[in-house]
């Protein structure tokens, strides 16, 4: 039982790395395409900080959070539900 929990947690690592380095690679991609149009901005004029934005046009709100906080416990529910009923019904029936 231990080394089957050892193994499913070195693959669900695995899994986590693939995912992240995934996510590195595709933003340095993003990086390097808009190096171009950094350039071309920067021979139109424009200045160093001008690409640095301090805030975004967003504005969070407590019903935001609160629907994406039930969104994630629905699902993660169901994800533990339907597999445990599952088993239960095969244990019973066994």
């Amino acid at each position: 039982m231990q080394v089957e929990k050892f193994i499913a947690y070195l693959f669900l690592t695995f899994i986590l790395l693939v995912a992240s380095f995934n996510i590195i690679s595709s933003l340095s991609m993003l990086m390097i395409e808009k190096q171009e149009n950094v350039a071309t901005l920067r021979s139109l004029g424009a200045s160093e900080g001008s690409f640095v934005v301090d805030a975004y046009p967003v504005s969070i709100q407590a019903t935001d959070l609160l629907l994406t906080f039930l969104t994630v416990l629905l699902v993660g529910l169901v994800a533990v539900w339907l597999p445990v009923r599952r088993m239960t019904r095969n244990l019973l029936a066994a």
